[in-house]
């Protein structure tokens, strides 16, 4: 039976929202521990600045870090589409060629145990500045799990 009613938000959820209370009402207290701490000690703004500073700027700056942000977002968005369409076709390759799967598949999971952010400075060497690194990253990090866990499983 389907009804009309309207149904709000807290009554949807509130049975669930209780249990978040206490990790809200601690993520507060940490907050004001943290400006108190910066103001009672006279801590520089530059080596850490309060809470109040930080939304402050992020209010201040709010357009520039929107364009960033969607900019940002692209990006991400174009490089998880290609490192996702690549790993996929490479992933069944490397499953129905069984000499993919001895040759390539032990390199593609000994890639994954190198931190992306040992990669980024000589990425940004290599490539300068512009989208061409910030995809290459975005590809490094998703790539090699997708095309792994397509292999893993089209084998399960």
């Amino acid at each position: 039976m389907i009804t009309t009613e309207k149904v709000t938000f807290m009554q949807f959820h509130g049975k669930n929202f209780k249990n978040y209370i206490p990790t809200l009402l601690t993520g507060i207290f940490v907050l004001l521990i943290w400006e108190l701490t910066v103001r009672i000690f006279s801590i520089s703004e530059w080596l850490l600045p309060g809470p109040v500073s930080i939304f402050l700027a992020l209010y201040q700056q709010r357009g520039i870090l929107l364009s960033h942000s969607l900019r940002t977002l692209l990006e991400s968005i174009a490089g998880m589409g290609l490192s996702t369409t690549a790993g996929l076709l490479l992933g069944g390759l490397i499953f129905h060629f069984k000499i993919l799967k001895k040759t390539f598949y032990p390199f593609l999971v000994i890639s994954q145990t190198v931190p992306i952010v040992i990669l980024v400075p000589l990425l940004v060497i290599w490539l300068g500045y512009g989208v061409t690194p910030k995809l290459v990253i975005v590809i490094l990090a998703c790539f090699f799990p997708v095309a792994v866990n397509t292999v893993d499983g089209l084998a399960a």
